[in-house]
């Protein structure tokens, strides 16, 4: 029969889907999942079948009280809520019925009963008298609940009836089930329920000395006693499996104590001397129920171990072991009023303690300790992984790989109200004490809030073996045998907080002597704080890492290189351009392309002097073997700080004990919505907690190799013997410390109060209003993050090579970096808002880059005051340094089978440093100091400059570029001396004449300046040159280069509209030393000025005035009488050349600096005056510019001119060239400007960068 319950309404329309439905307002109007589930699954219409008998609510109620009248619980095992287990009991239905073809409305027989392996819900076809007296039928929800090993089946016993009493001399056994439909009352010596079950409508349980419930189930629909003359033992039991793989130990059946009555019931659990909870259940689901669980000695909530492993292994090579061990906690889950006592301590692992709408009471004569439950889980695995990368080379790569993790599950203590209290301490670790509508703890001597620790340790190896024939980089490979391993080590410490709070009321805590909170939360954020104890102590919990990175390389065996100039000169285009990535100096990137242009060029030259084997090819073949290693660790401290947090105020005392009542803060946060008073008979600390974090690393490497060595030419094969051998170390050390402030904030009025000192050291305490009262001083004193950084790394490296001639080479490199950073990140203070700060201080107030501050408001309305017996100030000065630099040099000479000199020195520089500084001031907001100083203020520190790993690439980019152009450079210089010197020296042999002889020997002088010049400028742009460089020698230099150029501007005749003309050096200038030339600005252009096919410009032509066209079918210039280019006005559409230079395609012809050399100067399109500063500057620039941007590059033609038919690749060669000239040819341009000390500081620097 359906009960006549207001909470449902019997539907009086015959069409609806289901007889009874639930009023809304109880089932929070939301939609309840029902076997309209079910049915849609079995793909059934729910219209078209029989009405079921009520809504998903009504359903859900059915369920839940069938499985409270089969097992005793609120719940089955692996469930928390109704939906979730109806869902599941719906799914194992549907996938049993389509198993066994069933029909929704039929009941299982015993044999589908027998067969089931889950527990499941199906609909049932009923009769159901209605509240009326009318019977109609509909499907109910039947939940059918599988036989498990243990269970009652037909081979238990059982004893049953109306009223069962046995009252036993000796010990009582249960292993069936006892059950009595009004009363079950026992009484024993001992009474063991092993997996057995006690039920009954009240149940009495009485053990004269000990009472085991293992495994077993004791519930009773209104009243239930479990009493123990001694001890209470409540256990789960577990069973374990093992197969070769490995084993499992799971829950077997959970042991529990229930009272399922919907209102009014009660359970007692007490223990005459222990009481114990393993991984056990107590549930009460009365609404205004009472539960009470006590201990005479000991109530413990422990936990149940369960675990698992598996090994598998394919062969002893390739394995995998998985472990995992987990406690599970212990559970009270009541409606009502729930109470826990303890005579002595009262210990609870890993357990949930909950009273949904009553009061949580939790007492113990000494200690309360709530602590965590573990899961530890360990896996170790190891592959070996076999094969080739090619048809000649075999590779081994091997792994192991370990974790070890533990985590914890916190205890939860959770009622309406929860209220829990010591005789001795309450210790709480990385557990919840929470309530909703307030939570008190209460404990004679301490209170310990702290935050447990999760930890996790890997280790990740990897380990690659190459046999045969591999890349050894470049043009080469190596025959032999190549081992590199990579070992990655981690452990770390998280903190896992304890939580103690109310969501809607107060939160109040006592403490007799010391109360102590270790990363760990206070929160109300409806309600107030209290904290009361003789000290108090709030600190950061600390987080750690610890990590380590190895590798190791080690190889020998046979390689072949192979060098040429074209490959060399790819070689050096692909580093080059990998550089120029690494690099954010915008010339450095300019030098990168040059660089690539100049090896391009000496590759091109050394082909085309030996065509037949491609410039030369040089194949070397050694035995030998290299090997390195690094490691690099890191260590980390974090604070995880703890927090105290009210939506209303907050009080925190430390009384009681005088000086000895201190209050300490640490790297912790302290806020309320309201006032917020911190209270202590001694000092106040405020005080930051400190982060570190240290690296070291170190490195070092060797190799070496002996063969020989064969190169090939036009001339044929030659051979020699060749040896090489290199070595590098390097170390790193890094350590920083950054702090972690402590806050103290009030939405309205912050009172500080201390008998003794106030120290606020790393902290800012804010509010509308601050008062403090200080019995001693204040001080007040903001701190430095710091960071501090050095590195060192060296390396050499030699070869030589003897039997074709004899060629040696050596080349070193250092780098060094250093940084330093300290600096304020957030100022302490007293920070007040709009009705400003009353502070009052018995001794001295001390101010270290800190600050008392208030808004405006306040100044303006004169409500700050600060009364102190002494006022000291000071200032802390922040600062950010680095410098770094990288030193590369390359040493190599000897001489061929002709007795020629090989190559030329080369060397590189990279530098890079910065710096900023800052100054945090102390100041008092309109009394002392700073007095404009006011609360919102940015902050006054820096930020870091310095990033190691950016800086090590930009140094060792410059290096590498400025190596590689020395070396590029330098043999450029050695191409195009001896090329030319080889054909003056041809050209002295045929001169006959005196006057012919002279004429060449002037060319070979100003071939041996130009040399000289090159070599000087290619030792100034990296660093190091053949020759010192002083004031007087660049001097000299550009005054040898500005005539030279001079010489070859004077050859062109120029060009004329018939009226203006214009050549190379016609532009007024004061020029240098007062020559009067204008050699700045780009030299004509006659393609740019002519246009297209001279279509500008006056050509030649026959008599038929068709143009005259040259041997490439290009028409010819008609010079005049004088030499000079025709420029035709009427072709170009203008009435002079000056105006067409103001048009589009004549801007064109003007560089940036100097526009068009034979005219008037413009400075990026501006015109200047002759004698002008900006004349002058172009003009110290100009003479070494043209030479080295103009005529070095090939960018001249024999008259003076721009080369005429260049290639888009030709001219953005020469702009590129251009562009790396400028500051080549600043140390020239700035010769005469400079003081000779100047000079002699930058020839010492050059002596020691060489």
């Amino acid at each position: 029969m359906v009960a006549d319950d207001r909470v449902q309404v019997v539907l009086a329309n015959p069409g609806g889907s289901y007889l009874i439905e639930t009023d809304p307002r109880f089932a929070s109007y939301r939609t309840w999942l029902s076997s309209d589930y079910m049915l849609t699954q079995l793909r059934v219409d729910p219209a078209l079948t029989q009405k079921r008998l009520g809504d998903g609510f009504y359903e859900q109620k059915l369920i839940r009280e069938q499985i409270a009248q089969l097992t005793g619980r609120r719940f089955l095992d692996g469930y928390s809520s109704d939906e979730a287990q109806y869902r599941a009991l719906i799914d194992n239905g549907v996938t049993y019925a389509k198993e066994w073809g069933l029909r929704p409305g039929v009941e299982l027989t015993a044999a589908q009963m027998a067969q089931l392996t889950s527990d499941i819900v199906w609909l049932v076809e009923k009769d159901v008298t209605l509240p009326n007296g009318q019977t109609t039928r509909a499907l109910v929800p039947q939940v059918y609940v599988h036989v498990k090993p243990g269970d009652l089946d037909g081979s238990g016993a059982l004893i049953s009836g109306q009223s069962v009493n046995l009252n036993v001399s000796g010990d009582l056994v249960n292993q069936g089930s006892i059950a009595g439909r009004d009363v079950v009352s026992i009484t024993a010596e001992n009474v063991k329920n092993l997996g057995g079950r006690i039920t009954g409508g009240d149940v009495a349980v009485r053990a004269r000395t000990d009472l085991d419930n293992l495994g077993g189930i004791i519930d009773a629909n209104n009243s239930l006693s479990a009493i123990a003359g001694r001890d209470l033992n409540v256990a789960t039991t577990t069973r374990s499996n093992s197969n070769a793989q490995g084993s499992i130990t799971n829950v077997s059946r959970v042991a529990g104590l229930y009272v399922t009555a919907p209102s009014g019931g009660t359970l007692v659990a007490s223990a005459g001397r222990d009481l114990n909870l393993t991984g056990a259940q107590i549930g009460n689901a009365s609404t205004g129920g009472q539960t009470v669980v006590a201990a005479a000695r000991d109530l413990n909530l422990g936990t149940v171990n369960t675990s698992s492993s598996q090994s598998l292994a394919w062969d002893s090579k390739n394995w995998r072991k998985d472990s995992m061990q987990q406690e599970v906690g212990s559970s009270i889950q009541t409606n009502g009023d729930l109470r826990l006592s303890a005579g002595n301590d009262l210990n609870a692992r890993g357990a949930s303690v909950t009273s949904e709408q009553g009061a949580l009471v939790a007492t113990a004569g000494n200690n309360v300790n709530l602590s965590t439950a573990q899961t530890t889980r360990d896996v170790d695995e190891a592959h070996q992984f076999k094969g080739s990368s090619s048809w000649f080379s075999k590779k081994t790569i091997t792994t192991r790989n370990t974790l070890s993790e533990t985590t914890t599950q916190g205890t939860t203590f959770s009622g309406n109200t929860t209220y829990v209290q010591a005789g001795n301490d309450i210790n709480v670790k990385g557990s919840n004490v929470v309530s909703t509508e307030g939570t008190t703890l209460i404990a004679k001597h301490d209170v310990n809030i702290e935050a447990a620790t999760d930890s996790t340790t890997e280790r990740h190896l990897r380990e690659e073996k190459k046999s045969g024939l591999f890349s050894s980089g470049g043009i080469g490979f190596t025959i032999g045998t190549q081992q590199q391993s990579q070992d990655n080590q981690d452990a770390r410490t998280t903190a896992a907080a304890s939580t103690v709070g109310s969501t809607n009321g107060n939160v109040a805590i006592g403490a007799g002597n010391h109360y102590q909170q270790v990363g760990s939360n206070v929160v109300a954020p409806q309600g107030d704080i209290t904290i009361q104890a003789k000290k108090v102590d709030i600190l950061e919990a600390q987080e750690t890492t610890h990590s380590t990175q190895e590798t190791q390389f080690k190889q020998s065996g046979l390689t072949v290189a192979v060098t040429a100039p074209v490959i060399a000169a790819i070689q050096t285009a692909q580093q080059m351009g990998r550089a120029a990535g690494q690099t954010s100096d915008g010339r450095m990137k300019v030098l990168a392309g040059a660089t690539t242009a100049l090896a391009g060029k000496n590759a091109a030259d050394a082909v085309a002097s030996d065509p037949k084997s491609g410039g030369g090819v040089s194949i070397s073949i050694t035995v030998g073997g290299s090997k390195s290693q690094s490691k690099t660790t890191q260590d980390t401290s974090t604070a995880a700080g703890s927090k105290v947090a009210a939506g209303g105020n907050v009080s925190i005392q430390a009384t009681g004990a005088g000086q000895d009542s201190t209050l300490t803060v640490q790297g912790s946060d302290i806020k309320g919505g309201g006032d917020v008073s911190l209270k202590a008979d001694g000092d106040i600390n405020l005080l930051a907690a400190r982060n570190a974090s240290e690296m070291h690393r170190s490195s070092s490497s060797v190799s070496g190799g002996v063969g020989v060595a064969v190169s090939l030419n036009s001339n044929g094969a030659a051979f020699g013997v060749t040896a090489n051998a290199s070595a590098s170390r390097g170390k790193g050390e890094g350590s920083d410390v950054s702090w972690t402030n402590t806050h103290v904030s009030a939405g309205n009025t912050l009172t500080l109060e201390s008998g003794g000192n106030t120290n606020l050291k790393g902290a800012v305490a804010a509010g509308k209003q601050v008062i403090a009262n200080v019995g001693g001083d204040l001080n007040i004193e903001s701190l430095q993050d710091t960071s501090k950084y050095h590195s060192k790394d060296q390396s050499i490296s030699g070869s030589v090579t003897v039997g074709y001639g004899f060629s040696g080479s050596a080349s070193a490199s250092q780098q060094k970096i250093d940084s330093d950073f300290a600096s304020v990140t957030e100022q302490s203070g007293i920070k007040a808002g709009d009705k400003g700060f009353q502070v009052n201080v018995r001794g001295n107030t001390d101010l270290k880059g800190a600050v008392i501050a208030s808004a405006d408001k306040a100044v303006q309305d004169g409500v700050n005051s600060l009364t102190t017996a002494t006022l000291t100030q000071s200032e802390i000065h922040n600062r950010a340094e680095y410098s770094a630099s990288s030193i590369g040099m390359t040493l190599s000479g000897g001489k061929d089978v002709k007795g020629g000199r090989i190559s030329p020195t080369g060397a590189g520089v990279g530098l890079d440093s910065g710096s900023a500084s800052s100054t945090t001031t102390s100041g008092i907001s309109g009394i002392a100091g700073n007095t404009a100083v006011r609360t919102g203020d940015a902050e006054t520190g820096i930020a870091k400059i310095f990033d190691a790993d950016k800086v090590q690439k930009e140094i060792n980019a410059q290096m590498q570029i400025t190596l590689a152009f020395s070396q590029q450079a330098g043999q450029a210089v050695s191409n195009y001396v001896e090329k030319n010197r080889s054909e003056l020296v041809a050209q002295m042999k045929k001169a006959t004449t005196e006057e012919e002889r002279s004429a060449v020997q002037g060319k070979l002088d100003d071939l041996k300046l130009q040399e000289r010049v090159m070599n000087i400028l290619v030792g100034a742009v990296t660093g190091v040159g053949t020759a010192a460089v002083t004031k007087e020698a660049l001097s000299t230099a550009a005054d040898e280069m500005r005539a030279l150029m001079i010489q070859d501007s004077a050859k062109f005749a120029g060009v004329t509209d018939g009226t203006t003309t214009y050549d190379n050096l016609s532009a007024e200038s004061a020029g240098v030393r007062g020559d009067g030339y204008k050699v700045g600005g780009t030299r004509w252009d006659l393609d740019g000025l002519c246009g297209e096919g001279n279509k500008r410009c006056k050509v030649m032509e026959d008599e038929n005035h068709k143009p005259i066209l040259d041997a490439n079918g290009k028409t010819q210039l008609a010079l005049n009488e004088k030499g000079q280019v025709q420029f035709d006005l009427k072709a170009a559409g203008v009435k002079s050349l000056d105006e067409f230079l103001q048009t589009d395609d004549g801007k064109k012809l003007a560089g940036a600096t100097g526009g068009i050399q034979g005219v008037k100067g413009t400075l990026f399109g501006v015109p200047y005056e002759a004698g002008s500063w900006q004349d002058k500057l172009i003009g110290s620039f100009a003479g070494t510019h043209d030479l080295i941007g103009g005529k070095l590059s090939g960018l001249y033609d024999d008259q003076g001119n721009a080369k005429r038919g260049r290639s888009d690749s030709e001219k953005m060669f020469h702009e590129t060239w251009t562009m790396v000239a400028i500051p080549i040819s600043a140390p020239f341009a700035m010769s005469e400007q400079l003081p000779s000390p100047v000079w002699n500081a930058i020839s010492i620097l050059l002596k020691a960068a060489k």
